[in-house]
């Protein structure tokens, strides 16, 4: 009984896998969730003072930087495999959260 139980739920999981119109209802749904949190992002960058709006921007600025100074060449050592690791989104999203943190508390830490 459990073994056709977990046959079911693996049929069923692969089914929705190749459903197209799941994968459109799933890109739809990101895209009004990213709307939504940009809304919600620059209404939160309204509410900030002077000093605020500052060091968000500033810490905003140096992870722009940082992340284009290290994904590009990067990028371009991986495609002529020069490194040997594989580029992934996930570290670059990485990069980007722990330069912001270090930045933005540098940043209050420096005008507190």
């Amino acid at each position: 009984m459990a073994g056709n139980l977990r046959v079911d739920v693996i049929r069923s999981a692969i089914a929705l896998e190749q459903d197209p119109d799941l994968h459109a209802n799933a890109v739809g749904l990101n895209f009004c969730v990213g709307v939504g949190l940009t809304v919600v992002h620059k209404r939160y960058l309204a509410s900030l003072d002077e000093l605020q709006r500052k060091v968000y921007l500033d810490a905003l600025g140096i992870t722009v930087g940082v992340v284009l100074i290290v994904s590009v060449p990067y990028s371009v050592l991986d495609r002529f495999n020069v490194v040997h690791l594989k580029a992934e989104v996930s570290d670059l999203l990485i990069l980007m959260t722990v330069t912001f943190l270090i930045s933005f508390f540098t940043g209050t830490w420096r005008y507190r």
